[in-house]
């Protein structure tokens, strides 16, 4: 099979679009929702800056070495822009390792079952 019929690049593309589509409910404006609940979103608004997550995060599903330095407290002139995006990012970013070891070893057993049906 192709490297990319065995790469999680979708996958990951589906978790992307799933957390920008999460973190974009916070900017609907639902009746529903009572005035206490709109006035505090509208003061934490500016600290949660989503296309800059969204960003941020994409470079994490593309290169799982690009994690945030979420343990340094010397870096806390980090957190001046987009402090809440960058504390959901710390909080926990899937690792697809697991599931990149899996399918590898899946196509590896395929592999061997062509093999051994050839001859």
């Amino acid at each position: 099979m192709t490297a990319s019929v065995l790469s999680l690049d979708k996958v990951k593309l589906g978790e992307w679009r799933y957390f920008t589509k999460l973190t974009n409910t916070t900017l609907v404006d639902d009746s529903s929702i009572d005035t206490m609940t709109k006035v505090v979103t509208s003061l934490l608004h500016p600290f949660m800056q989503n296309q800059d997550t969204a960003n941020r995060y994409a470079a994490i599903l593309v290169d799982s070495n690009n994690l945030p330095d979420c343990k340094s407290i010397d870096n806390i002139s980090s957190y001046i822009y987009n402090p809440i995006g960058k504390y959901i990012l710390c909080t926990g970013v899937p690792s697809f390792n697991a599931h990149q070891i899996t399918l590898d070893k899946l196509e590896q057993q395929r592999k061997n079952l062509i093999t051994r049906l050839k001859h």
